[in-house]
């Protein structure tokens, strides 16, 4: 076989070993059994989705809908088995089948019948489904309405080791598609339809029937790879398949697989997956950004796209040269040279190839290296310090620990103490035995959302250590990249430093499926203690069983879990949502005069904030002003241009009806919402938001956001630090929650909260 044709099919699994090699010497953790199971278990998650994939570019078209497929897919399985439990999974899993093929269908047809572009009708049926699912899921999350059974198959599922039965169920098909491709001819009519589609139509193959039978596989195996990713996490987002179609894209094209058509591999396309996959999992260990990953993905594709082009440059450059002529009319053959020539040329040819793989390699792992090493220097942890003690001894006394810095004495960037915590007493009203069956405006109707904890016992924690924060190691998983985060781990850090307390920070980008993947990394590490902020309330449960299963002890913050999970933690700290927006909602309420119509711009779908800053608000107000009317309530992921016109429809459709707005973000979310009433003209709506972001403050500074709530960034992040400390000496955590400070920022006051944290 000719170098350059190895290298086009070998150049993925370089680059698999180069990576894997690179990640193992700079971080220790890497190279374990345990990183292996996690990472076959992070790739089976979408290689259903990429083997799909490859087969629709093998016939040269695209499905920018697999995504969104595996939304769908995910949604059927926990509706259908929420509707029928008595039938177990398998009507779940049989209509998750029939719907993906169904959309697999819908698009052959379109682009075989109807003549239209894939490109033009994946994108169609991507944004469709989008509609569906939110429509399906009302915008939040959804989990099986049985617990117990939803951690039984999670249980199944996800079991440690290289081949649990999450990835047992992907190398099936995968094993099977490929033998297909490569030994029926069936399989090679799919390269042929692809690579030389009127040679295939010459040749009597049905070309359509074959470009449908690659959508229905596609749309088939989205579904079924959004289903297992679902019951592994036991919950459904309106966004889980979102970031996936770029990766499968990304890993397909860097697998091999020509976008033309007619050539490539699904067993290429799965080792680009598990490339890219040991890639991100990598820079996760070394505490590298989402930014950092992206770049690191984008060069790794960069580098094999030109590649390709450099290759393809130089056949079209030299077809149909005869080399002997070339070499006779520059007088360097002699009669009897043409093979040795021919040799030559070869040899030349294969030393060439080689380079470039070389180089190539060198260079992306060079450049990711040195990324990813720039990225995690930019928030470097303390360094840890080992106390030593003699076995069988009692541990130091905490009170000879002197922190570097008197913690107490630390300020927040607003002036504003670093360390705060709620010390009032804890009192819910007595729980409904069904709280759901009351009306939502009902404030016992999110009586297990509010309380969440409160009342559950919970199980035997692990033993403190009894031997003071220092030198202890603690991995904290966060939500997302935003500037509220970055002030949370600015004031974790501060305060962990002067506590001496060794910190790990992973955050997850908002998605369930990276986190729990960050779970098992957390795990490798062998913390002291882990800080978890769930992307999705309740997802996070099989991820705080898994933390407790392992014996590492958890403090959830920020956002809750669900009541379910809560028992699996030591506690939990972050803002009092749902006290914070009933007391905006009693401004709010002031600044109307207890009357008029008003909407909801609401938090992103899953997260605890989703629900508390809307109904916090809409149950307050039926009790404190029922003349008060809720028109309408909206997510739009808190972004700019998609709240700017959601708000502008509320004005066309509500006019005049339309006295306030209550917003779960005061930054990006409100400066959509003051552009669409600037551009309406209307300067009398009421608006207040949560928040206390630069933005917020300087609108309430300008009149033109009436109120706001306090959340101090910093304090939210040192929170769980203080907790921690206090557990490592030993002493009894007896709260379920511990609050952060709560206020309500107006013009009168919001000097006392500047400058901004965030």
């Amino acid at each position: 076989m000719k170098a350059a044709s190895l290298w086009s099919r070998g150049r993925v699994v370089v680059l698999l070993v180069a990576v894997c090699a690179a990640m193992s010497l700079m971080t220790p953790e890497f190279a374990t059994l345990e990183n292996a199971g996690n990472l076959a278990r992070s790739t089976s998650c979408d290689l259903l989705a990429a083997i799909g994939f490859t087969l629709v570019m093998l016939v040269g078209q695209l499905d920018l809908s697999i995504g969104v497929t595996m939304t769908l897919g995910g949604t059927t399985l926990l509706t259908v088995g929420n509707a029928w439990p008595a039938g177990g999974w398998l009507p779940a899993v049989l209509a998750t089948m029939l719907v993906g093929a169904l959309v697999g269908l819908f698009n052959g047809l379109l682009v075989t019948k109807a003549r239209i572009n894939s490109f033009i009708v994946t994108l169609g049926t991507m944004t469709i489904l989008q509609g569906l699912c939110r429509a399906v899921l009302h915008g939040g999350s959804l989990a099986l309405a049985n617990a117990q059974r939803g951690s039984a198959m999670t249980d199944w599922l996800q079991p440690a080791g290289l081949f649990s039965p999450r990835v047992l169920l992907v190398l099936v098909p995968l094993t099977l598609v490929e033998w297909w491709l490569r030994r029926t001819r069936a399989g090679r009519g799919l390269y042929l339809v692809g690579g030389q589609r009127d040679s295939a139509w010459y040749a009597g193959l049905p070309v359509d029937r074959y470009v449908i039978g690659a959508f229905v596989a596609s749309g088939l195996l989205a579904a079924c790879g959004g289903a297992l990713t679902t019951a592994a996490q036991n919950t459904v987002m309106p966004n889980l398949g979102d970031k996936s179609l770029m990766l499968v894209v990304a890993a397909v094209i860097v697998g091999g697989t020509a976008m033309a058509g007619g050539r490539g591999s699904v067993v290429l396309s799965a080792v680009a997956l598990v490339t890219l996959n040991a890639l991100t999992i990598g820079l996760s260990f070394m505490g590298a950004s989402k930014s950092a990953k992206l770049v690191a993905h984008g060069l790794v594709l960069a580098g094999v796209v030109l590649a390709d082009a450099l290759r393809t440059v130089h056949r079209d450059r030299v077809r149909g040269q005869r080399r002997e002529l070339l070499l006779e009319l520059a007088g360097r053959a002699r009669p009897g040279d043409d093979a040795e020539g021919e040799d030559d040329m070869e040899s030349l040819r294969r030393e060439r190839t080689v380079a470039m793989v070389c180089v190539s390699v060198t260079a992306c792992v060079a450049i990711v290296a040195i990324y990813a090493m720039w990225s995690g220097r930019q928030a470097p942890a303390p360094t840890a310090t080992v106390v030593a003690q003699a076995p069988g001894k009692p541990a130091a006394a905490p009170a000879a620990e002197k922190p570097a810095v008197d913690p107490s004495s630390l300020k927040a960037t607003d002036g504003q103490p670093l360390v705060w915590l709620d010390t009032s007493a804890l009192r819910s009203p007595p729980r409904p035995s069904d709280p759901t069956a009351l009306p939502e405006a009902d404030p016992l109707h999110w009586f297990d959302s509010e309380y969440s904890g409160w009342n559950a016992p919970k199980l035997a924690m692990p033993p403190s250590p009894r031997s003071g924060p220092k030198g202890k190691r603690v991995v904290s998983l966060q939500y997302m990249n935003h500037p509220y985060w970055q002030s949370y781990s600015n004031g974790m850090k501060r305060l962990a430093e002067a506590y001496g307390v060794d910190l790990t920070i992973m955050e997850a980008g908002n998605d369930v499926k990276v986190q729990m993947d960050q779970v098992e990394q957390a795990i490798q590490k062998k913390p002291d203690l882990v800080v978890l902020t769930p992307v999705d309330s309740k997802g996070a449960v099989p991820m705080l069983k898994r933390l407790y299963d392992a014996k590492v002890p958890t403090i959830a913050s920020n956002l809750l879990p669900v009541d379910e999970g809560m028992k699996y933690v030591i506690t939990w700290t972050g803002p009092d949502d749902w006290g914070q927006f009933r007391m905006l909602a009693r401004e709010f309420a002031q600044k109307m005069g207890n009357q008029g119509g008003y909407a909801v711009v609401r938090h992103i779908a899953g997260t605890s904030c989703f629900y508390s800053r809307t109904y916090g608000a809409l149950s307050e107000l039926a009790k404190v002003a029922p003349a008060m009317k809720c028109l309408d309530m909206q997510t739009t992921e808190l972004k700019t241009e998609e709240t700017k016109t959601q708000v502008a429809a509320w004005l066309k459709k509500f006019g005049s009806e339309l006295k306030g707005i209550v917003s779960a973000d005061d930054s990006k979310a409100q400066v959509g919402i003051n552009e669409a009433l600037k551009a309406a003209g209307r300067t009398d709506v009421i608006c207040v938001a949560a928040g206390s972001s630069r933005t917020g403050l300087e609108l309430i500074k300008a009149g033109q956001l009436h109120a706001i709530t306090y959340q101090s960034a910093e304090a939210d992040g040192a929170l769980p630090i203080e907790i921690a400390v206090r557990w490592f000496r030993g002493e009894a955590i007896t709260r379920p929650v511990y609050y952060l400070q709560k206020a309500v920022i107006t013009k009168a006051n919001v000097d006392q909260y500047l400058p901004a944290q965030w």
